[in-house]
């Protein structure tokens, strides 16, 4: 890019930073430059570099620089010509690599002083560079040459520049604060695991040795090694490192059987204990429990008797909602009303996700296959007990929305005004002011012939109690109507055509309409035992439940958050309009729609499993729809943040990542939703006259039913419940 005092020159029309031009315009725009820069991150073929800084505050940055490129692995790739070295006119350097995938800025090390000592420069990043005046070329290979190194050697970069540093600094990988946050929390000495991994380090370390680990480097700064797993070369990369945090062996390379590193992640940390039960026990922690607990002279567990009949074992375990499939903003929006108002984040995630799909409505889709375009429909049902925050959640996300529908009807109030006061010859010259709407807070089928018609892009329902929604299915008919039905067809943006005897009938294209609402778990219970088998419930994605209450805080959040939100719905409002009712429509990259078939195979296979709860393989076809919708409204969000703003809405692996990563939580919660309602039904079943109040505690427990719904049955606590299981476990009742 041509630069001018290391400022990028404006050429109207050219974002350099994420939009690749060619080479036409050169001649054109480079008359005026002083200097010449390299666009980092994907439009360079993911090109990063390792900025070395020099602050001209006493800090060694040759020295630095220079112990950087000695490293065995550094000295490999630039010997190998895989990567470029330049020094700055500052007295900075340089080291330039391409890596698999696009990697965002951080800042990796610091001088005592506080200032940047290394740092890594990436997407939506540009680097000033040779041969602009003071930068010269000083060993690697040419810039324009610049090699893709594999994952493992550039996390190893990356952790050599962190070991450089000479204060704490956090790091904003998800991977550094789950070790910051979690590595070595749960040890506990008075356990064997958790008194061998505090104490057996240096044991562990030697059972890596002794089954074929060899150490490249151990670096006394920081106390770091760096390993290569068996029957790997120092030539191919470093595949571990031991020392990051005391005694964590994080592994890079996904090709140690032993040590697996789930899809999608980039590394993982291993305990001395996991060492311990891979190269001795086969993989049987309880055997080196056992074993270690008669090392230590610790007293050994007594065996616990087996209840009648094990709990069936459920797909997922439900866990909070994954908020940082979100950008930096949203996460922070979701995490203040969290700290200031105690809002569930799974809530008002599910309200953000709700508000922006909404506004957006018909006016992007996703081309899934030819015929198959989906937009982001989504019916979203938050449940909390009685007296807890889940209607605030909502509130709060959809505030902007209502003060948009206010705008409309100010306006139309204001257009229906003048309208009025036209003489019956005017009025027939000119259209009859309509009002626009993004939310309503009832809709029956007998209202979309004026809401729909008028809001071609789609609304959202907001039901704060979504019973009352339920419950409105056929209010007119006597309950012998096809609302459900029209509901059921609505749910895949199908055309709808209303007839009225009093009017012309109405062709609804696409229909798009989004639902959110409250609910108690025990209300909802009761709807799902009167529902008919038809799916409709099925279509419903299900928060956790809120069970806290809590008081007020101290704690304000700022305006600035509430207007960051509003003006974001404000913009996307503005420049989704649909307003010639062509949809944008977005496709798949190749690497996006093979992780997409394969995720869709893999809940096929699940929902075919004859080990798959019946009541589950209904819902899991309605998540493989809204894998689809999930990904396109996480690139989306990418599309309109500034700071990773993607210059389509096409659809990458990263997006159906973050999808699958949604849909497992709400897997999750609808297995909480649906099984226990299952076992509520087999607690139903039970004679409530047969036996003893504790005989049909024991019968319930051997049927795998929950503590909390066999309370509930027989009206007793759950603390009542929990003793009988105990006391069944020790066999003292039979």
């Amino acid at each position: 890019i041509p630069t001018y005092n290391k400022a990028p020159l404006n050429v109207g029309g050219t974002n350099y930073l994420h939009e690749y031009k060619g080479t036409d315009f050169i001649d054109q725009y480079f008359v005026d430059a002083k200097q010449m820069g390299v666009v980092c991150g994907a439009v360079s073929g993911n090109l990063v570099c390792f900025d070395f800084d020099q602050h001209d505050k006493g800090q060694n940055v040759q020295g630095v620089f220079d112990e950087f490129i000695q490293d065995p692995i550094v000295k490999l790739l630039i010997d190998r010509k895989e990567a470029a070295l330049y020094s700055s006119q500052s007295g900075g350097r340089h080291l330039f690599v391409r890596t698999p995938e696009k990697e965002k800025p951080k800042v990796l090390s610091k001088y005592s002083t506080g200032d940047v000592m290394i740092e890594l420069r990436g997407e939506g990043q540009y680097m000033i560079c040779w041969p602009s005046p003071g930068y010269d070329h000083i060993g690697g290979c040419e810039l324009i040459d610049v090699n893709e190194v594999d994952d493992e050697a550039f996390l190893h970069m990356v952790n050599l520049s962190i070991s450089f540093s000479e204060i704490a600094i956090e790091q904003n990988t998800k991977e550094n604060e789950e070790v910051d946050r979690e590595w070595g929390k749960a040890w506990n000495i008075n356990t064997p695991d958790g008194k061998y991994n505090i104490e057996e380090g240096n044991a562990a370390l030697r059972l890596l040795f002794d089954n074929g680990w060899n150490e490249v480097e151990h670096r006394r700064r920081g106390n770091l090694r760096f390993l290569t797993r068996p029957g790997k070369d120092l030539k191919d990369g470093i595949s571990a490192t031991w020392g990051y945090r005391d005694n964590m062996l994080y592994v890079f390379s996904t090709s140690v059987n032993e040590f697996p590193i789930p899809d999608g992640n980039i590394g993982k940390a291993f305990s001395p204990f996991n060492i311990l039960v891979a190269y001795e026990y086969d993989n049987n922690w309880k055997a080196a429990k056992d074993a270690l607990r008669e090392l230590y002279g610790m007293k050994t567990r007594q065996s616990v008797k087996p209840l009648p009949k094990v709990e069936e074992e459920r797909l997922t375990n439900v866990t909070d909602f994954p908020i940082d499939v979100f950008n930096e903003d949203i996460r922070n929006f979701i995490l203040q009303m969290q700290k200031a108002l105690n809002f569930s984040p799974d809530i008002s995630a599910c309200g953000i996700m709700a508000a922006v799909s909404s506004l957006v409505g018909n006016s992007l889709k996703l081309k899934v296959k030819n015929g198959w375009d989906t937009p982001m429909i989504f019916w979203f049902m938050a449940r909390g007990l009685p007296g807890t925050n889940k209607s605030h959640p909502v509130n709060t996300a959809l505030r902007p929305l209502k003060k948009i529908n206010k705008s409309y009807y100010d306006d139309y109030i204001k257009q229906i005004g003048e309208y009025n006061k036209l003489d019956d010859k005017q009025k027939n010259k000119e259209p009859k002011p309509v009002f626009r709407q993004v939310v309503v807070d009832d809709l029956t089928v007998e209202s979309l012939r004026s809401v729909l018609t008028i809001n071609p892009r789609g609304v959202l329902l907001h039901n704060d109690e979504i019973k009352k929604f339920i419950d409105s299915m056929n209010q007119y008919k006597g309950g012998g109507g096809s609302d459900q039905s029209f509901w059921l067809t609505s749910f895949n943006n199908d055309p709808v055509t209303v007839n009225r005897v009093k009017s012309e009938p109405v062709v609804i294209a696409d229909v798009f309409i989004n639902v959110i609402g409250t609910i108690q778990p025990d209300v909802l219970s009761s709807v799902l035992s009167k529902s008919e088998n038809n799916g409709f419930i099925d279509r419903f994605l299900f928060t956790r439940a809120e069970k806290t209450a809590h008081g007020l805080t101290d704690d304000e959040v700022p305006q600035d958050t509430f207007d960051y939100w509003q003006d974001m719905c404000e913009y996307i409002n503005d420049v989704m309009t649909f307003e010639n009712q062509k949809p944008i429509i977005a496709e798949f990259t190749p690497g996006g729609y093979q992780a997409y078939k394969d995720l869709s195979q893999w809940y096929a296979d699940l929902q075919n499993d004859p080990n798959t709860n019946k009541i589950m393989q209904s819902y899991i076809s309605k998540l493989r729809i809204y894998l689809a919708r999930f990904a396109l409204l996480m690139s989306f969000f990418d599309h309109m943040d500034i700071n990773t703003q993607q210059p389509t809405f096409d659809i990458e692996k990263h997006h159906i990542d973050r999808a699958k990563r949604i849909c497992d939580y709400f897997l999750a919660t609808a297995e909480e939703v649906f099984i226990e309602n299952d076992e509520r039904s087999e607690a139903d079943n039970i004679d409530p006259k047969r036996g003893t109040k504790t005989e049909r505690i024991i019968e319930m427990l051997s049927k795998g039913i929950k503590q909390k719904v066999i309370a509930d049955k027989l009206n007793c606590s759950r603390q009542h419940v929990s003793k009988i299981k105990k006391q069944v476990e020790n066999g003292d009742l039979s």
